[in-house]
């Protein structure tokens, strides 16, 4: 059993996710979830609202993984803020603004094969201090009323 490996989805080629003993582990009493295992129930309710979806029911739901919000908030390295001075354009920005623009720059591909815009929701797990918790980004591309 120690030598058992799931992999999800079962014939995925490319962002697919592979549970193992170890992570199953986790699921008894006493014990943490991994990020695998939150990363496989998510892909799990994201494939069962995709298929609600294609049938004309539910919403559009947009699932990142947890190690978005771990990118996007981990320090932020001196070679971090180099690739960013390289930029022209924000030669002149404050550290603080560069330290964004660093930020952004270590997560903007992680949507670029998705118009997050169209989505009613977003799904972001977040794992801080061995708690998990999720953000839920409602209506990313409505308007503020005029």
């Amino acid at each position: 059993m120690q030598n058992m490996k799931y992999v999800y989805p079962e014939n995925a080629k490319v962002r697919c996710l592979e549970i193992n003993y170890r992570d199953l582990i986790t699921l008894r009493d006493q014990e943490y979830a991994n990020d695998n295992i939150v990363g496989y129930r998510s892909m799990c309710i994201r494939d069962w609202q995709q298929k609600a979806h294609e049938r004309g029911e539910g919403v559009k739901i947009h699932f990142l993984t947890s190690f978005f919000f771990t990118k996007l908030t981990e320090d932020i390295l001196d070679k971090d803020l180099e690739s960013v001075t390289k930029n022209s354009v924000v030669k002149d920005l404050t550290l603080e603004e560069k330290t964004e623009a660093a930020r952004y720059n270590r997560v903007k591909n992680w949507t670029r094969d998705v118009d997050i815009f169209e989505y009613d929701y977003i799904i972001v797990p977040i794992h801080m201090a061995s708690h998990w918790s999720v953000a839920i980004i409602c209506q990313p591309g409505a308007r503020p009323p005029n």
